[in-house]
This record gives structure tokens, sequence and C-alpha cells, in this order.
């Protein structure tokens, strides 16, 4: 019975880590609308102008962010994932704000592609 409960609890805390990075990813954008566009350049900066973020932050941790984001960026480019890989399974959410749970093979093959610009 343990490694049900255990399965179900690792599955509630990516669930949790895809609704966090979803209201971060909208807490970004808005951030980017009230300032022409700009996306802010760490989530430190957006958490100190937005209580929400820095509360999720405060609970979570840092959220790996890639802040190299423009309006006009590929809707499949990774702008978030969750800080704790659980199960070798990270939450994300992508430029166009679809969010998924992905594995670490995944993340790590999104990581490499930004890095090398493909």
């Amino acid at each position: 019975a343990f490694p049900a409960m255990n399965a179900v609890l690792a599955n509630a805390r990516l669930n949790q880590a895809m609704q966090e990075g979803r209201a971060i990813y909208v807490a970004v954008v808005n951030y980017a609308a009230e300032n022409d566009g700009q996306y802010p350049e760490s989530l430190a900066e957006l958490a100190a102008e937005d209580a929400m973020v820095a509360e999720i932050l405060e609970k979570t941790g840092e959220f790996d962010y890639f802040s190299d984001m423009s309006p006009a960026s590929d809707a499949r480019l990774m702008i978030l994932a969750s800080p704790q890989t659980h199960r070798e399974k990270r939450a994300v959410v992508y430029a166009d704000g679809l969010a998924e749970i992905i594995n670490e093979a995944e993340y790590q093959e999104h990581v490499r592609m930004r890095s090398s610009g493909e």
C-alpha cells in the first residue's frame, strides 16, 4: 500500500508544481505587458512586484526560469520548470502557456537545445 500512496503523493506534488508554474507564467506575461514587452530578468525581480509569485517561491524554492524570452519566441520554448524532480519528472511551462509534466531526459534535452540555440 505504501508504494501506491507514494506514487499518488508524487503525482499530487507534480500537479501542484504545474499549477504554480502556470500562475508564475501569467505573472511573467502580465509583467511583460506592463513593461513594453520586456520579460523580467529573474523570478526574484518578478517576486519583488508580485506577492503571489513571492509566496510560491518562498514555499517551493526557485523554479528554473529562462529569461531570454520575447513576445515572438517559439511557442514550444520552455520558460519555467519546477525546481525539483519527482520520480525523475518535472512540471514545465512553455512560451505559449502550455504546462505539462515531462521526464528528466526530456527536460535536459530542452535545456541542451536552448543552450545550443536550436
